[in-house]
């Protein structure tokens, strides 16, 4: 499982981000804690944290500090938890 993880997110690293129409939306971080955006199917949720990538890489950000996980990848469809431990 280790090496789909790392597989997943060196892809991640390495697409062109879909950032669609710009977002008027704010969400406030708290630092040194994870951000993470809930909400119904298909409400923008994945396009708004591309935008918010993008806004970030083109500040200088490496790519190695931004973690995306879509958790509706097939590579993923075995994995499962246990208060937050792999099984």
């Amino acid at each position: 499982m280790i090496d789909t993880l790392k597989s997943i997110i060196l892809d991640f690293q390495e697409i062109e981000l879909e950032t669609g129409v710009p977002r008027h939306l704010k969400i406030r971080t708290i630092p040194g804690k994870a951000t993470v955006c809930i909400g119904v199917r298909r409400s923008g949720k994945s396009t708004y944290l591309f935008q918010v990538i993008k806004r970030l890489l083109d500040r200088g950000a490496s790519s190695e500090n931004i973690l995306y996980l879509n958790f509706f990848d097939d590579r993923l469809h075995r994995i499962s938890f246990v208060i937050g431990t792999p099984i």
